[in-house]
């Protein structure tokens, strides 16, 4: 049983998403974190989203990290991290948006070849 310290929340499932959401050409890949806007998906609030996250660098160990917009600490974001050069990431990431539907990233300083995220469903 799944059970969230926000009272009412109900999840909204996409479904079988036929296409990513954001694809390599969305992002700025030089370990700074930058601004994402979820609202076109979740709305203008603050949402729980679940990511399907696809990235590959062919030099260097790829990471990603994503977190609600104003946490400053780094106890409090998701990151997921490649084995090994030219090795994927493949991974589920769970960010809470801020109220304006707002989530950062931040991505390695590498060249790559692939980056694809997808909300999968989110919870408000």
């Amino acid at each position: 049983m799944f059970f969230s310290k926000y009272k009412n929340e109900r999840c909204i499932d996409r479904g079988d998403v036929d296409a990513v959401d954001f694809d390599v050409n969305d992002f700025t890949a030089d370990a700074t974190w930058r601004d994402l806007d979820l609202s076109g998906i979740v709305g203008a609030r603050v949402a729980r989203a679940v990511f399907r996250c696809d990235i590959l660098t062919e030099v260097g160990k790829g990471t990603i990290a994503l977190k609600q917009k104003g946490i400053t600490n780094d106890i409090n974001i998701g990151f997921r991290e490649a084995l090994a050069s030219g090795y994927p990431i493949y991974a589920d990431i769970t960010v809470l948006t801020n109220s304006t539907g707002i989530i950062q990233y931040k991505l390695s300083d590498l060249a790559h070849t692939f980056i694809n995220l997808t909300v999968k469903r989110y919870f408000v």
